[in-house]
C-alpha cells in the first residue's frame, strides 16, 4: 500500500463481531415494546426459541390489557400454539415443520389448538405469504396474539427448489448466469442454473404484487424469461434509472473537484 493509504483489517471485523455479540435483543427491543404498549393498550411479549418451545424473556403490560393470560418471563410454551411460535415454524420450512408435528404429536390447549399436520402446514404457508402469524385462541379460550420476527443480519434461507425460494417473497431478482471474464464456463453455467430462470412459474409463486428486478444487462431466455422481464411486475428499467441518476450524481461530485482535491490553506507570509 501507498504511504497515507489505509484498508480494513482484521481487527476491524473482529471488533464488530464484539459490539455484535454484546447487543441485548431484550435491551434494544423494550423501548419499541413499550411504545407499542402505550399506542395499543395491550401486553407486548418477547420471546426465543428453545427446541420446540417459545421461551419469554420480556413483556410489557398494563391494567388496561384486554389479555389475560400471564406469561412470566421464562415461562415455556410449545410452537404450533402461539402466533410467535408459528412465524418460527414458518421459518423452518415445511419439510422441518413436517417433523415437529410428528415428534411432538401436536398436543391440544383448546378447542381450537391446530392438532392436525395438515391444517398446521396450511396456516405456515398463511404465514409466509403474509409475513405475521396469530394465534386464535389456540393457547387459552378468550385470548388472541399477533406474532411479527425480529431478523439480524445472519437470517437467510437456502433453498434447492427455486420455487419455494420465490414463495412469498416481495421482491424476485436475479443476474446473468455467467459475469465478463468466465465466458469459457458459459455452456457449463447454463447446465447448473438451467431450473432457476425466473419465469411466470416462479413469478406466480411470488405475492401477487410481487416486483422483479435485474441489474442488466439481461440474456432472455436465459436468467429469466422474456414474460417476466418484459411484464408489468418488472421495474428494471425503472431500476436503470435510478443508477443512471446515481452516476450522473457522482460525476458531478467528481467534477467538481470535491474527492482528492487538495485542502485550502491561508495565504500567509513566510518569514525571511
Amino acid at each position: 500500500m501507498g504511504r497515507g493509504a489505509a484498508r480494513v483489517g482484521i481487527r476491524l471485523l473482529e471488533l464488530g463481531n464484539l459490539v455484535k455479540s454484546r447487543i441485548s435483543v431484550r435491551q434494544e427491543s423494550l423501548p419499541h415494546m413499550q411504545s407499542l404498549h402505550q399506542e395499543l393498550g395491550e401486553t407486548i411479549n418477547l420471546s426465543v426459541r428453545h427446541d420446540d418451545e417459545v421461551v419469554y424473556i420480556e413483556r410489557t403490560s398494563g391494567n388496561n390489557s384486554m389479555m389475560r393470560v400471564v406469561q412470566i418471563i421464562g415461562a415455556r410454551a410449545p410452537l404450533h400454539i402461539t402466533a410467535v411460535g408459528k412465524i418460527f415454524l414458518a421459518e423452518d420450512g415445511p419439510e422441518k415443520c413436517a417433523e415437529y408435528a410428528r415428534r411432538t404429536g401436536l398436543p391440544r390447549y383448546t378447542d381450537n389448538t391446530l392438532t392436525d399436520a395438515d391444517a398446521l402446514a396450511k396456516e405456515l404457508e398463511k404465514v409466509r405469504r403474509q409475513g405475521y402469524a396469530s394465534d386464535d385462541e389456540e393457547a387459552e379460550k378468550g385470548v388472541s396474539c399477533i406474532g411479527a420476527g425480529i431478523y439480524n443480519d445472519d437470517n437467510y434461507e437456502s433453498f434447492a427448489d427455486p420455487i419455494e425460494a420465490a414463495r412469498g417473497a416481495d421482491l424476485v431478482t436475479t443476474d446473468v448466469w455467467t459475469s465478463m471474464g468466465f465466458e469459457a464456463e458459459n455452456e457449463e453455467r447454463k447446465r447448473d442454473f438451467e431450473d432457476w430462470q425466473v419465469d411466470a412459474d416462479m413469478m406466480r409463486a411470488a405475492k401477487k404484487d410481487a416486483l422483479f428486478m435485474h441489474c442488466l444487462p439481461a440474456h432472455r431466455g436465459e436468467e429469466v424469461a422474456a414474460a417476466v422481464i418484459d411484464g408489468p411486475q418488472s421495474v428494471v428499467w425503472d431500476e436503470a434509472e435510478n443508477r443512471l441518476h446515481a452516476q450522473k450524481a457522482l460525476m458531478e461530485f467528481l467534477l467538481l473537484g470535491r474527492i482528492g482535491a487538495p485542502s485550502r490553506r491561508k495565504k500567509g507570509r513566510a518569514k525571511e
